[in-house]
């Protein structure tokens, strides 16, 4: 937002003359709902929902023909893992 004031400014007679971090303070606190989310996530948060078991399986579902066509995976019942 900061930016594009700056560039709705820039060659008019407001240009230097306004401060765009007062347009933003004052956009933040006219708006709060808007630029304050109500239930904010912390990043462990965000990943313990991504790691859910039906997300994993969702995501191994639709990525399935890549995985087998570079051999990640091979699509038979099997082990899991030779060494």
């Amino acid at each position: 937002m900061i930016s594009l004031a700056k560039g709705l400014m820039e060659g008019t007679d407001w240009e230097g003359k306004f401060l765009t971090s007062y347009e933003w303070m004052k956009a933040c606190t006219q708006n709060p709902d808007l630029f304050t989310p109500c239930q904010a996530k912390s990043h462990e948060d965000h990943c313990a929902e991504w790691l859910s078991a039906q997300n994993i399986n969702d995501w191994f579902d639709n990525h399935k023909d890549y995985l087998i066509q570079h051999e990640f995976v091979i699509d038979k019942p099997g082990l899991i893992c030779e060494c």
